[in-house]
Parts: C-alpha cells; structure tokens; sequence
C-alpha cells in the first residue's frame, strides 16, 4: 500500500536582484541561523508574534535550535536547517529553512505558522534595512511504497535525505 505524505517547511528567501550590500548581509545572516547560534533572533521572532502562545513558546534547545518544547514525543518544533561548518555547502540554495515538526499530541496550525513567517520577516527587514526577503509555506510530497504506518514513510524519507546529503 502506498502511503501519501507531505514535509512542510517555512522558507525564507532573499530577492535574487537585491543589491550586494543585502547580499552580504543575507549570507552573515544565514550563516547566524544555520549554526546553532541563533536564539537571541528566536526570542526576537517571538516578541513579534501576535499570538500570545507564540510570545511565550520555549527556544528548542538542539544544535541547530528553533522553536517549541524539548520532547520530541509530545511537542511540536520548528528547527533550523543545521550546517555546522556555516560555510554554505551543505546545502544548494541561498535560503532560510525551518523543519515544521508535528507529533500525534501537538500540531502546528497555518495561523501559528503564518504569524511566524510575519514575525521573522519582520526581524529580517529590521536586520536588512530593507524590504528584500519573502518567506513561504513550502509542501514537500513524500511517496513511499509499502509502509505500513507514516512514522516508518517518515523514517525511510529522513534515511533517503541523509542519504542525497552524505552521499
């Protein structure tokens, strides 16, 4: 049986005609996010949240850090793409990713996940000094054959990734 699955991410991206100046601090920016270093912007996100529980959601204490409860059993997360070295060459684009986490206990509503993309927007423009970035809803499908429940799809799609990644 096939088992029909979606990844969702948030993703933010610096306008590809912004001038050299933006460019440069996109990528000190980036380079902030992607190494673990990054949960003073955390804190700065949620102070401009609109939604109360937002304001008051705990940093996701991981390497690469984020937003939500510490159990990855109960609570729902919002992690930041880790690239340790922070050189850029782990992945291909020039974007701002968090992983949308959810568990069986808690899920992330599309107004959550809206007031964040507005939020963090507006921390980046106050970093850039400028209206360059966008940030989206990203829907990933994942189709994987012969599993017998979703977490096994979503293992086998972690392994695949890991996999592309490493390989």
């Amino acid at each position: 049986m096939d088992t029909l699955l979606f990844t969702r991410n948030l993703r933010f991206r610096i306008e590809t005609n912004a001038p050299a100046k933006w460019q440069e601090k996109w990528k000190k920016f980036k380079k902030r996010c992607e190494n673990g270093d990054n949960e003073s912007l955390i804190e700065d996100v949620k102070t401009r949240c609109k939604l109360e529980k937002l304001k008051t959601m705990p940093y996701l204490k991981r390497a690469e850090g984020g937003l939500g409860g510490n159990d990855n059993m109960i609570n729902k997360q919002l992690r930041f793409r880790f690239d340790p070295n922070a050189d850029g060459l782990l992945y291909l684009d020039n974007d701002v990713v968090l992983n949308i986490i959810d568990t069986n206990v808690e899920k992330w509503s599309y107004e959550e996940l809206y007031d964040i993309i507005r939020a963090f927007t507006k921390v980046i423009k106050n970093i850039m000094w400028g209206k360059c970035v966008t940030g989206c809803i990203e829907l990933s499908r994942i189709k994987k054959k012969h599993c017998k429940t979703e977490s096994d799809a979503l293992m086998e799609a972690a392994i695949q990734f890991m996999r592309d990644v490493v390989y």
